[in-house]
């Protein structure tokens, strides 16, 4: 052996050594350099999770189905609940299975889908019962038990708190439910009411908010506090009126709560000629006053709101002037005793003290207090056609006007100078229903459904039907111009009055 040289079995030995270390140090440096393997979740094979099913999703997406809930439906003393309805509310929101019982009370809901829900069971004359359901899995033996529904109670008010009596209570959409409200405004409405979206009305306060009733809740409905409109009624110098008539003649809701509050008429003796009316919504509204040997007349614009009295109104009405002559049968030429004469479409409300009068022997009437402007007379007999006159009495002291009546029965009951119209009322504008056929306005372009947006330049805006009829009609030959909206357009027709029967 020369020297420096290894002995040989020295020599293997460290060969083995040496390799030893190099295979302990191999997978930690794998595990140093190599990067991170991502994480596999662990995924459970249908078979080994549920033999007769398909796989379930991860659970933040779950919405498989196939889940089965059984169970009962009883009541307070156990006994079956037949026909009750079972339904399954899942958080998902997702789908609600639904079924009935049978006569067991049983249930049987399939498909029901995977995650958090509650099962919920109700019957009409039973309080409904609601139970959690586990998340995952088929449930069976599950129970509701359904306690016996008692009568609702609850107690309708007004906007200051005070119980109002009167008022009818009414379930919605099952209007067979109702009640009226007693002292203090205390109501019991009949076993079923529980759950039902209920309203209280009221002739003097309107319309409740739609309330949800629930057994042993307070079911408070709240009626809205009527307002009011106070004033004076003066006459052409500015003096009382002691005695008069006045009433709402154009009411605009301003919400669906206050309508119905808009009505309201009273007769009134005051040495001041002052009035209030009560019990009115919120909203706009025009009155209408008028005495003896006074004509209707019109208030301005009145803004009412909910319990507040709107004062300072001032109302004047104009002395008004005599109407007098002489009424004929068209035929035979002789006067018509008993014919009744009176003013036509004055007011909506009725709030006219100008009474009508009758014709005598021979055929001769008179009217006080006919407005000293344009309006409308009616002639009526029976075995007559019904005939309305226009007069102006603009600049006139007295009026006279004498008419022929034609027997009914011949093409007609009513026979009138106009445009041969009909018209119906809306909130902003009053809208043409029909046309006669041939007639003035039919011959003019008009249409059924068309809106009269301005007569003879004035905006129609606000005007009630008997504005407009007493700007539509006047005497034969005459014209008059009427802005007519149809759709988006808007044109105007130049029309010739005519006589029309109808």
């Amino acid at each position: 052996m020369t020297p420096g040289a290894l002995d040989p079995r020295k020599n293997a030995w460290l060969r083995v050594f040496l390799v030893g270390i190099a295979m302990l140090l191999v997978p930690i440096l794998a595990w140093v350099l190599l990067p991170a393997k991502p994480s596999v979740p662990h995924v459970v094979s249908a078979a080994s999770a549920r033999p007769a099913g398909p796989p379930r999703p991860p659970s933040s997406s779950r919405v498989a189905v196939g889940r089965s809930l059984k169970g009962l439906v009883v009541d307070d003393n156990n006994a079956p609940v037949r026909g009750a309805l079972v339904r399954f509310d899942p958080v998902t929101k997702e789908s609600t299975p639904r079924t009935t019982t049978d006569d067991d009370g049983a249930f049987s809901l399939d498909d029901v889908p995977a995650g958090a829900g509650a099962l919920v069971a109700s019957r009409t004359g039973f309080v409904s019962a609601r139970l959690n359901v586990a998340e995952d899995g088929d449930h069976a033996g599950l129970k509701l038990t359904l306690g016996k529904a008692q009568a609702l109670r609850g107690q309708v008010i007004d906007g200051e708190g005070k119980g109002v009596a009167g008022a009818v209570v009414r379930c919605d959409p099952d209007g067979s439910i109702v009640a009226t409200s007693g002292d203090e405004g205390r109501f019991e409405l009949a076993v079923g009411a529980d759950g039902c979206e209920a309203q209280a009305v009221h002739g003097d306060y309107g319309t409740s908010d739609m309330v949800h009733l629930t057994p042993g809740g307070k079911n408070v409905m709240v009626l809205p506090t009527p307002g009011g409109i106070a004033g004076i009624v003066v006459d052409e110098r500015g003096l009382p009126v002691t005695s008069f008539v006045v009433a709402v003649e154009t009411f605009a809701p301003a919400d669906k709560q206050s309508e119905g509050m808009g009505g309201g008429q009273k007769s009134v003796n005051d040495p001041s000629g002052a009035f209030e009316l009560t019990g009115l919504g919120r909203g706009r509204y025009t009155l209408t006053a008028s005495a003896e040997g006074r004509p209707p007349t019109r208030s301005d614009s009145i803004e009412v709101e909910a319990g507040r009295t709107t004062r300072g109104v001032r109302i004047r009405l104009e002395k008004g002037i005599t109407l007098s002559g002489i009424v004929t049968d068209r035929a035979t030429k002789q006067p018509l005793a008993g014919v009744r004469v009176s003013l036509d479409a004055m007011t909506t409300t009725g709030a006219n003290a100008i009474g009508p009068a009758t014709t005598g022997e021979d055929g001769s009437f008179s009217i006080d207090g006919v407005p000293a402007r344009s309006f409308s007379v009616r002639f009526g007999k029976s075995g007559y056609r019904d005939r309305i006159s226009t007069i102006d009495g603009r600049g006139k002291s007295d009026l006279k006007l004498n008419v022929d009546l034609g027997a009914a029965g011949d093409g007609g009951n009513i026979e009138m100078v106009g445009i041969g119209t009909t018209l119906g009322q809306t909130k902003d504008f009053v809208n043409i229903l029909s046309v006669l056929t041939d007639g003035p306005a039919d011959k003019a372009g008009v249409q059924a459904g068309d809106k009269i947006m301005a007569i003879d330049g004035k905006s129609a805006e606000g005007f009630t039907v008997n504005d407009c009829i007493q700007r539509l009609r006047g005497n034969e030959g005459t014209t008059v111009i009427v802005t007519i909206g149809r759709g988006e357009r808007t044109f105007d027709a130049t029309i010739t009055r005519a006589i029309v029967v109808h």
